[in-house]
């Protein structure tokens, strides 16, 4: 116990002398909490912490609520002004800001440090990291990896991508291993100090995130930040349709490849792409040595939610809630996930396009799909002149959830799947993929409550 004690006091020093009565400024506030913590934990050393945000203060109040009693932390909302940039002395970057930035660019020029959240954990945290990242399955298989070692009594503590989570509170937080869920976005600023986690977890590569980035390999390079860093006494747990990628990279650390058939035991989970994640699991599980009793949770774990869960069964019809699909390859894996256990899937897709390929999802909802209710957006107009007008039930609003769910049991019959699997994103009518999926679900219960009278 004081070993660990000690790491975490000198974990605690160093980052408190380095903020020390400085007057940082935090670039993007957000919904999900991590920008929360980091100014929770950031505001006790340094003398001003300034909040900047384009989204305005009605957007942003949840968050701002949670912030409203430290006294030196102040908000500049609805616009990002250059001299508040210019007179910090370190600026904080959330996960999807762009570095070419007007405002960041001036103060780098100005020699002003840019950091973000992770590359400060890494910098200052003394213990082991297991990371994991991919395009799909990132949060899954964290998950799994999470419950196995709660079930070996690990103390580890669960961080990074994770909806509500401080990754830099747990600086402070006495443990044996960290797990964290690491996006693209936050494996970035490793390139720039040179860290990757202990146990490095990939999961697979699509296509992803061309709204942001340039192109594929401009992704796969911070994808790639994960095990770029890894020495010799390091592992990198990756999926073997990876292989090529990994071996053009020659990395240092010990490689252990894994597929859909790694564990060879039955799961609860449906989709070969969860067979893919309990595998990726299993693998950790082996490397740390856990129990067999440990590695039996990989077999009865349930899921995720919002992630293809099974959220309602109404006059004999399934009922999945999929919103983390916010790509067509998400789309893809779910429907080839459920098309075995069900004759007739009604799909609910649609919203605002990444401009991703669609031409195997196309294919995908031909074969698999019975009928498809549409959402508006950008991704919906792109896929409406090609989609099969004998499936298409309907084009509603993605406002609209209670006439989506409607239409979509009107045409449904016992024994039946409804999928909401949106394959996009709708940041015009949601606060993002997790409040799409909590409004839907609330839609069910209510339609459920009125079906049962």
């Amino acid at each position: 116990m004081y070993k660990w004690y000690k790491i975490v006091s000198m974990d605690i020093e160093r980052i408190a002398e380095e903020f020390k009565n400085k007057n940082i400024v935090l670039v993007g506030l957000g919904l999900q909490g991590g920008a929360v913590g980091v100014a929770k934990f950031l505001s006790r050393f340094v003398s001003l912490c300034t909040v900047t945000d384009l989204r305005k203060e009605t957007e942003l109040r949840p968050s701002i609520d949670a912030l409203q009693y430290f006294k030196n932390i102040q908000f500049e909302l609805g616009e990002h002004r250059p001299s508040t940039f210019l007179s910090a002395d370190c600026i904080v970057i959330g996960p999807s800001v762009r570095l070419d930035m007007p405002q960041l660019v001036s103060a780098r020029e100005k020699g002003i440090p840019i950091v973000s959240e992770m590359e400060l954990f890494f910098k200052y945290n003394s213990r082991p990291v297991i990371g994991v990242t991919g395009t799909r399955g990132k949060t899954t298989t964290t998950t799994l990896i999470y419950e196995m070692l709660k079930m070996d009594k690990r103390n580890v503590l669960l961080g990074g991508n994770i909806p509500g989570s401080s990754t830099l509170s747990l600086l402070e937080k006495e443990c044996d291993l960290v797990l964290l869920e690491l996006s693209s976005w936050q494996l970035s600023g490793l390139h720039r100090i040179g860290i990757s986690p202990h146990i490095a977890v990939f999961t697979n590569f699509f296509p992803d995130h061309l709204n942001f980035y340039s192109s594929m390999d401009d992704y796969l390079f911070d994808k790639q930040a994960i095990y770029t860093f890894q020495n010799d006494k390091d592992h990198l747990v990756v999926n073997k349709s990876l292989q090529k990628i990994i071996e053009k990279n020659m990395p240092r650390s010990r490689v252990h490849y894994f597929t859909q058939n790694t564990y060879t035991k039955k799961i609860a989970l449906l989709g070969d792409h969860n067979r893919e994640n309990v595998s990726a699991a299993f693998t950790v599980g082996e490397i740390l040595g856990v129990s067999p009793q440990a590695l039996s949770v990989l077999s009865t774990f349930k899921g995720v939610s919002f992630r293809l869960e099974n959220i309602e069964t109404i006059n004999g019809v399934d009922i999945y809630n999929d919103t983390t699909s916010t790509t067509p390859i998400a789309g893809i894996r779910a429907l080839e996930a459920i098309h075995d256990r069900y004759k007739r899937i009604i799909l609910i897709t649609g919203g605002n396009s990444k401009g991703l390929p669609v031409e195997e999802w196309l294919g995908t909802v031909q074969s698999f799909a019975t009928r498809v209710v549409c959402m508006e957006g950008t991704f919906t107009d792109s896929i409406l002149p090609r989609l099969d007008k004998s499936k298409l039930l309907a084009l509603i609003p993605m406002s609209n959830l209670k006439s989506i769910l409607s239409l979509a049991m009107k045409y449904s019959q016992p024994g039946d799947a409804i999928l909401f699997s949106p394959s996009a994103t709708s940041f015009a009518m949601f606060k993002n993929e997790f409040d799409r999926g909590e409004q839907f679900n609330k839609i069910v219960e209510e339609y459920s409550k009125q079906y049962d009278k």
